[in-house]
């Protein structure tokens, strides 16, 4: 996409890049409080300078690769940059996130519940993520409104992504095919952002994140961006354990 965006003011907070769109707050808001929601949204601050430039890749490049340790603020970013768009830019009209179906070495058809109640805690930290940043309250009716939508990664074959930003996840557990399959369903006005920590992989195969990072480096309209151990924020000890770890 062509458009010029407003980058970070020198406060380090997200800013409009026009008015909200309507359109995608038919919630039965007042006024009042769908303006609220919108602040939530814009008052964003940046902890390092990495972060600054990830909102800016976000929003200039219809596909940007995130990797980088734990702690590190990507995910969090990315999902606060993503409803930033959704709710300003009047551009897109829903948000989907996704992760693959592996993790940690554990079998979800031992889980006991459909598909949904198998899922559900492996997306537990966006659960967490979208309450802080909106309020229970709020993002539970933006998903039963489907203006979110969190759905499996093998369930999105199929789906052309228009209009729409498209959060995946964990994508160190992918394969460069998965991937392939789900970059290739890019279409108009949308947004992909794959993120990951390539150091964390539960498969046993080449990883679909760092073979895009390396494919993809130097693509138009395709940004990665990489996170290091200096840009750990969550906690002091956790940049002492992943300078640890990489020993």
């Amino acid at each position: 996409m062509s458009k010029k965006h407003k980058k970070p003011n020198k406060n380090n907070k997200i800013t409009s890049t026009q008015n909200s769109n309507p359109n995608n707050l038919k919630l039965s808001y007042k006024e009042d409080d769908r303006m609220e929601l919108i602040h939530k949204i814009n008052s964003m601050t940046f902890k390092t300078e990495t972060q600054k430039e990830l909102y800016k890749k976000i929003k200039d490049n219809s596909i940007s690769f995130v990797s980088g340790p734990a702690g590190t603020g990507k995910t969090f970013i990315s999902l606060w940059v993503s409803l930033n768009l959704l709710f300003n830019s009047g551009d897109f009209k829903k948000l989907y996130i996704t992760k693959p179906y592996q993790t940690a070495g554990e079998d979800f058809g031992f889980l006991p519940g459909g598909i949904s109640e198998k899922y559900d805690p492996l997306l537990a930290s966006y659960y967490w993520n979208l309450e802080k940043i909106l309020g229970y309250e709020t993002y539970k009716r933006l998903i039963s409104h489907r203006l979110i939508e969190i759905t499996p990664l093998a369930y999105m074959r199929g789906i052309t992504f228009e209009n729409c930003i498209v959060l995946v996840d964990e994508a160190q557990n992918t394969s460069p095919e998965q991937l392939e399959l789900l970059l290739t369903r890019l279409g108009e006005n949308s947004k992909i952002i794959v993120m990951g920590d390539e150091k964390q992989s539960d498969i046993n195969k080449k990883s679909g994140l760092s073979d895009a990072a390396v494919r993809f480096q130097d693509v138009e309209d395709i940004a990665v961006v990489k996170f290091s151990k200096e840009d750990v924020v969550r906690h002091p000890l956790v940049k002492k354990i992943v300078e640890l770890y990489d020993d």
